[in-house]
């Protein structure tokens, strides 16, 4: 339970960095089909149905929400086991 926090703070950071990865490849691909699409995200969006480009978005989000969550939680244990370690010193 101690590394719980730890983890879903860095499946957070998975999903923020595959998120990332997702919209490259829909660049990369739209490129390969269409050489005069340049770096502008506005011509990308255009070129990519709402749907596709909708699941990039909530993969940034579900993992900014997961890296929050798993902050807190990290930092919840952390307050409870001092907490504990220094009643234990203070006997």
């Amino acid at each position: 339970m101690k590394l719980f926090g730890t983890i879903i703070t860095f499946l957070g950071g998975i999903f923020v960095g595959l998120s990332g990865l997702e919209k490259i490849l829909i660049f990369a691909s739209l490129s390969s089909f269409n050489p005069n699409i340049t770096s502008d995200i506005q011509e990308v969006k255009a070129f990519t149905p709402e749907y596709i480009w909708s699941i990039t978005n909530y993969t940034f989000g579900f993992g900014i929400a997961l890296f929050l969550i798993g902050i807190v939680i990290f930092l919840a244990t952390y307050l409870v086991n001092n907490k504990t370690i220094k009643d234990k010193f203070s006997n």
